[in-house]
């Protein structure tokens, strides 16, 4: 059995163990309201460091798809396709770096169009059209895809009329062979 001066030991002992957790914490709060205010007060210094983020962000970004379109113009398409199941995979329409992924997918479906891989051309068109469905070009690659699907013909051909109809201007509308 413990005596009592080891009973007062151990609950002095806790009670010191209170009192130095906080102290840290106090020192956190401390640290924390010390940033917070330098981020209020000095602005520039903020804007540096929101840039410097920002500007690896993009540059990691960057890198991923000039990697991939440099494997697309020696044939190779698995790159593009790893690195938009990959990397760009959670990237949506609105983040900063969307264009990049949409240059990945416009890339990747034209290169597919042209080796008349209708399959590879229905999956990554689908993804791209689910992300926008309001990009044009997104949607004329959906429905021509669409259309080289067996008992989807009719249905693919009626919606790419009326995007003609729609958006006579575009390039892609007007150089696509099945509507001629």
């Amino acid at each position: 059995m413990l005596s009592y001066s080891s009973k007062r030991f151990f609950n002095y002992s806790a009670k010191s163990y209170k009192i130095v957790f906080n102290i840290l914490i106090l020192i956190v709060a401390l640290l924390f309201s010390g940033i917070m205010a330098t981020m209020l007060c000095f602005d520039e210094l903020t804007n540096q460091f929101d840039n410097a983020v920002v500007g690896q962000y993009h540059a990691y970004y960057l890198n991923k798809e000039q990697k991939a379109l440099l494997q697309l113009q020696s044939g190779n398409t698995e790159k593009i396709k790893n690195s938009l199941t990959n990397e760009f995979y959670d990237i949506k329409k609105g983040d900063r770096v969307y264009p990049f992924k949409r240059n990945l997918l416009l890339k990747l479906v034209e290169e597919s169009y042209n080796k008349q891989q209708f399959k590879d051309l229905l999956y990554w068109s689908a993804i791209w059209f689910e992300d926008d469905n309001r990009d044009v070009t997104a949607m004329i690659s959906y429905y021509t895809a669409l259309f080289h699907t067996a008992g989807k013909e009719q249905e693919a051909l009626q919606i790419l009329k009326e995007i003609k109809r729609n958006f006579p201007k575009n390039k892609l509308i007007q150089n696509l062979k099945i509507l001629h």
